[in-house]
């Protein structure tokens, strides 16, 4: 979108723009700290330090603590809430340090000891990160150990790429060190054309064919009769012929043809 409206120029400045934002954002609130970036912590993260000593003007590896701030992931508990499943998620390598992050095929999934380890040596009160589709906007990680989080997703996007109809988020962190958030629904997209074409661009078929078709009538009736004059009558005819096939035409193709097109952009993604 941003190559066919604006071209190159603009969206190599927007990508160094976007290379140039902070990796992280270290907040202080009623004596507390908290600490926002995008996906987690990973291995070779053990300091707030750690996240400033990380060059952040290029593109993340596969692995690496840059890859892990954009791409790392907290443990998920199971879905199923059977006992069973529960114990043996507690008791499995998956709440302590690091494991493989198999779902986004990069990075890492950071567990209950990791995070603790990281809070406790940093002196933070929490994680607050997005990167994560949420139902609900929001959602907040005990690993199932603590009594309270841990770790927040906020994830602001609602209906993410058009598919998920998931709530966005936004979270406010007070003076007093405590937070509240509020959720939102999405709206459609403002309509636009197939491939972003101007009205132009779209219209330029129809009217190359209006214009051949009417040619070929000029030159037909010009042939037979050797009269200009006949000829453009021939022209204006057809031509009000094609508007009143138009109109008759209108209510079957033309609103379904819109309403198609209508559908199909707000189904485009991000």
């Amino acid at each position: 979108e941003c190559l066919k409206k604006y071209g190159t120029r603009v969206y190599t400045q927007i990508i160094a723009c976007f290379e140039a934002l902070p990796l992280a954002a270290l907040l202080n609130a009623g004596g507390q700290r908290f600490l926002a970036l995008h996906g987690g912590i990973g291995p070779d993260i053990h300091t707030v330090s750690d996240i400033e000593g990380v060059l952040r003007f290029t593109q993340p590896d596969a692995k690496g603590s840059l890859c892990d701030i954009l791409w790392a992931d907290p443990v998920e508990p199971p879905s199923e809430q059977s006992p069973l499943a529960r114990r043996n998620f507690l008791k499995s390598d998956l709440v302590g340090e690091f494991s493989p992050n198999t779902t986004r095929g990069c990075s890492v999934r950071y567990g209950y000891r990791a995070v603790c380890s990281f809070l406790r040596d940093n002196g933070l009160t929490l994680l607050i990160r997005g990167h994560t589709v949420q139902k609900e906007g929001i959602c907040h990680h005990d690993f199932g150990q603590s009594s309270s989080p841990l770790v927040i997703t906020v994830f602001s996007a609602p209906n993410y790429c058009d598919r998920y109809e998931n709530k966005g988020a936004i979270m406010f962190l007070h003076p007093n060190g405590t937070y509240s958030s509020t959720a939102y629904m999405w709206v459609d997209h403002p309509w636009y054309l197939p491939r972003f074409q101007s009205a132009i661009e779209f219209s330029l078929p129809y009217l190359t064919s209006v214009a051949s078709t009417l040619l070929g009538i000029f030159l037909k009736s010009f042939r037979r009769t050797h009269n200009k004059v006949e000829a453009m009558l021939a022209v204006l005819r057809s031509f009000k012929q094609l508007e009143e096939k138009r109109k008759r035409s209108d209510s079957v193709a033309v609103r379904p043809m819109y309403e198609s097109l209508k559908k199909n952009n707000t189904s485009i993604g991000d």
